[in-house]
């Protein structure tokens, strides 16, 4: 009964806690009319065991040091006054759960007749508070400003806004508002300063003196950016991409020059040193070797610092001549010859280089706009002069071709005119200022993208050409930042969101005009703002469909129930019939849904029909048995007495039973084979099939019984015709030629494109038929050139030739 009563009660209060204040009692007047304030109000009933319970708090005033209750707790038992106990067996009841913000609130009192116990009312601020573990950075520091994102409460889902590293918060526009350790020292008050500085690093603003040169970071290529270049009017010309930052370039080891070739009287060479080292290239222009060290920038902010300059290697390094070089020179005959670079020894680097050949054609130029001297020139040598290439709006020329004639420059060749290029237009788009930049309009404006040249610091000089609108007007910076909302984090159902106000160009925050950040609570979204469809299904021809449940997508609750949508009516389509097969099965016609496959009618399955082998294959799929075991050839006592080359035509005649041996076992391989004979084999070969032919043959008694149907079926299938006077003449040898036709005739009186090279088949009636086999390879001949087509056909010869002819088809 005991604990009936105290579920019944336990449920009450939990129902009590859940409802508004204003459900309960009327405080609109009072200063806590918009608090959110706990009231309890309850009324003693004795039937059901229940106290009387009287109860308001004010969660929203109430800290952890101070308790504000608007009407204090009054317990009245359920109990008459002659039952009270007079020894109370107390438990306790939670009123209010702890959250975040608000205490846990408990009640004890006697369940059995409803006395309230000594300081009934308890209030438990322990393990209260937010936990901020979780924090996104939205806009990361720089050296120059600091970053701001939020976080969120893993308990309770409230949403804070963190901006930079500072320890102090405030409420703006219902929003919590503080630097990133005031959110750490909320969670965990004794959070050491590790643990600090890890979350504090993310929003803190960095060095904006820039003291660290080493964090700046070098660029690996080189960096360029769209300029703007303006006439001395103040015209926008052209938008050209500048070179603002450059990569690293490695110094170099470079070939010199440090002797000179003296040639003397008598036409000696010898390698003097020079009065200077030369730096030079394979033109003889002047090189250094030098390189640069990359330039760095500041991540955060953007500063460069440029790279130094480094001394080419040779000028760095500690060098050992080892070998002086010499420039290409003339002889005394005026032969030239190339020259040489100068090899060291590098005791830095350990490199020996140089020694390589300087071309003599390659160090004289021979090409530029004046006549050099003629020293270094030979009787014959050419120069080109006053080449120059072709411009956009001036032609090109290819130049005047001179030769030295008697010691003398001579025009031998006059050079030619070039077609002007042309002008490349590049149209220029208008662009649109920003806080941080200028920016341009114009309308139909064009310019020469045509580079004529480069300046001394390497950046192209392009032509001056310009179409279209005289003038770009210039727009000059924006005064103040473009703000578009930015929403940190959606509303739900069960939390609130977060938004600011962010410039679309740099990112900078808009403030209100007391300087705090406009930071925006959104209030939690209604159900139907997150509406979807759960468990939709459309109906089919077996199963019933659903238009789904409309249900909220962050907590799952069904706003509406969806209704079933009936079933579809099948599609009826006709099946055909299906043949069993030996290994598969069949069907009979009928009709099926052709959506689904349901078979409406018919269709019964047939079943396989299986297997019917005969000698080892089946004979209505041709399939081989598995367990069929080929008959072994019979061994003929006279078998050491066929020819090699019919051993495998016998063996294969005996397995297949197109041959049989004599009442003693021999196969009498060199016998002659009579007519009847022969028909006999080959009906065996084909499978000895029936025939129903009559033979009109006059000799036809002479035919033996064995070889009565072969013969029938042979003459019945035009193999055979008989002898002219009427007889099959079934006892005589078979000649060569006449196994020849048959066969021939059985191949469908096949034809063989040439004739064959026998000398004896000249006029003989079978010679077509000859040529074929010989061709097929069916037969070969006797030897001399000659087929012998009357000689009779031994019994080893003819099975080989059968034994081809099956081979061959």
């Amino acid at each position: 009964m005991k604990k009936r009563l105290l579920s019944m009660l336990m449920a009450v209060l939990m129902i009590a806690s859940l409802v508004p204040a204003t459900a309960l009692a009327d405080v609109s007047t009072d200063k806590h009319a918009n608090h959110d304030v706990l009231t309890v109000n309850i009324t003693a009933d004795p039937a059901k065991k229940q106290p009387g319970i009287t109860f308001k708090y004010c969660n929203t005033c109430s800290t952890p040091k101070k308790d504000v209750i608007l009407e204090k707790l009054n317990v009245t038992p359920f109990a008459e006054a002659s039952d009270i106990c007079k020894s109370h067996d107390t438990t306790t009841v939670e009123l209010q759960a702890a959250t975040c913000d608000k205490p846990s609130i408990k009640l004890t009192y006697c369940p059995v007749c409803g006395t309230a116990a000594k300081d009934a009312l308890y209030i438990n601020w322990k393990d209260l508070g937010h936990s901020f573990t979780k924090f996104e950075v939205v806009q990361a520091p720089t050296c120059k400003t600091e970053g701001w994102g939020y976080t969120i409460c893993d308990k309770c889902g409230e949403i804070a806004f963190v901006n930079g590293a500072g320890k102090t918060a405030q409420t703006i526009n219902g929003v919590v508002v503080g630097g990133a350790e005031y959110f750490v020292k909320v969670t965990n008050d004794k959070a050491t300063q590790a643990e600090i500085k890890a979350v504090t690093d993310l929003f803190a603003k960095a060095d904006a003196t820039h003291k660290d040169k080493n964090a700046y970071v070098a660029v690996t290529e080189d960096v360029y950016k769209d300029k703007l270049v303006k006439t001395a009017s103040g015209e926008v010309a052209r938008v050209v991409s500048e070179r603002v930052m450059q990569a690293a370039v490695e110094p170099t080891h470079v070939n010199t020059i440090s002797g000179k070739v003296e040639v003397a009287a008598n036409g000696d060479v010898s390698v003097v040193p020079a009065t200077t080292t030369y730096f030079k290239d394979a033109y003889g222009k002047e090189i250094k070797g030098a390189g640069r060290e990359a330039d760095k920038y500041c991540a955060g902010c953007g500063d460069v610092v440029k790279g130094n300059d480094l001394p080419g290697l040779n000028e760095a390094h500690k060098m050992d001549l080892k070998h002086p070089g010499y420039a290409p020179y003339l002889d005394k005959a005026n032969v030239k010859h190339d020259g040489k670079t100068d090899v060291w020894s590098c005791r830095d680097c350990g490199k020996t280089f140089g020694g390589d050949a300087i071309a003599y054609a390659d160090f004289y130029k021979n090409a530029g706009a004046t006549l050099p001297a003629l020293t270094g020139y030979v009787e014959g040598d050419t120069f080109l002069k006053g080449a120059k290439a072709a411009k956009c709006e001036t032609a090109g020329y290819t130049g005047d071709t001179y030769t030295v004639v008697d010691g003398k420059w001579v025009m031998t060749k006059k050079g030619e005119e070039t077609s002007v290029l042309g002008h490349d237009l590049k149209k220029i788009e208008s662009k649109a200022a920003t806080c941080q930049e200028e920016g341009w309009i114009c309308s139909n404006y064009y310019v020469c993208n045509r580079i004529d040249g480069y300046d001394q610091a390497g950046n192209p000089i392009y032509c001056p050409y310009k179409q279209g609108n005289s003038v770009i007007k210039v727009v000059d910076k924006l005064d103040d930042h473009v703000y578009a909302a930015k929403t940190l984090v959606a509303p739900t159902c069960k939390n609130t969101g977060l938004e600011v106000n962010a410039c679309v160009y740099c990112g900078a925050l808009e403030k209100l005009q007391n300087g705090k950040i406009n930071v925006i609570g959104l209030k939690a979204a209604p159900h139907t703002a997150a509406a979807e469809l759960k468990d939709a299904k459309e109906a089919t021809c077996t199963e019933v469909g659903y238009t789904g449940d409309k249900v909220c997508k962050w907590c799952g609750i069904v706003m509406e129930k969806g209704k079933e949508i009936p079933m579809k009516e099948h599609t009826v389509v006709d099946v055909a019939a299906v043949e069993a097969t030996c290994t598969e099965a069949g069907a009979n016609a009928g009709t099926k849904c052709s959506v689904c496959g349901t078979v409406l009618s018919g269709c019964e399955k047939v079943d396989a029909l299986g297997h019917k082998y005969e000698n080892g294959v089946c004979t209505v799929c041709g399939e081989k048995d598995p367990n069929y075991v080929e008959p072994v050839a019979p061994e003929f006592k006279d078998a050491d007495s066929i020819k090699d080359y019919a051993k495998d035509a016998v063996a294969w005649a005996a397995k297949e039973g197109v041959v049989k041996g004599d009442d003693q076992g021999n196969f009498n391989p060199t016998a002659d084979i009579t007519r009847q004979d022969f028909v006999t084999m080959l009906w065996r070969l084909n499978g000895e099939v029936a025939s129903d032919k009559e033979l009109t043959f006059g000799d036809k008694a002479d035919i033996k019984d064995y070889a009565q149907v072969a013969v029938a079926w042979a003459v019945e299938n035009g193999y055979i015709t008989g002898r002219d006077n009427g007889n099959f003449d079934p006892a005589a040898k078979i000649t060569r030629a006449e196994i020849v036709a048959i066969l021939n005739r059985v191949a469908d009186n096949a034809k063989a494109e040439k004739a064959a090279s026998f000398t004896d088949i000249g006029s003989h009636w079978a010679k077509d038929a000859i040529a074929w086999a010989a061709e097929a390879g069916i037969v070969n001949g006797v030897g001399n050139d000659q087929f012998a087509p009357n000689d009779n056909a031994t019994r080893q010869d003819t099975v080989v030739m059968l034994y081809k002819f099956v081979n061959l088809k």
